[in-house]
């Protein structure tokens, strides 16, 4: 039901189970029990879980909490100014490695 990120040892929500939507509501209950009843869980789930049930759209920010290589890519991608097209530039990168 769970992706775990050893790199940072958060969990986040897997998109690709098989699981019934039921259990992930389960889980949400148990983990509003806890709270309302001050009980303190050591569940390390990712911050932009709370973004999200406050209503905030996640950012950035959370990706590079998450997947810090992702966001990173990203981050070139969008910051890239050079004269030389990307495709050629990441081509040429591909094509070195895969070699």
């Amino acid at each position: 039901m769970f992706k775990y990120n050893p790199d940072n040892r958060l969990y986040w929500f897997n998109g690709k189970t098989f699981e019934d939507p039921l259990k992930f509501e389960l889980i949400g209950t148990l983990l509003g029990l806890a709270a309302s009843n001050q009980v303190i869980l050591d569940i390390p789930i990712l911050s932009t879980c709370y973004k999200l049930l406050l209503g905030d759209k996640p950012n950035m920010d959370d990706l590079e909490m998450w997947q810090p290589d992702v966001a990173q890519s990203f981050k070139f991608i969008l910051d890239y100014d050079k004269e030389q097209p990307l495709e050629d530039v990441l081509a040429r990168t591909f094509t070195i490695d895969s070699e």
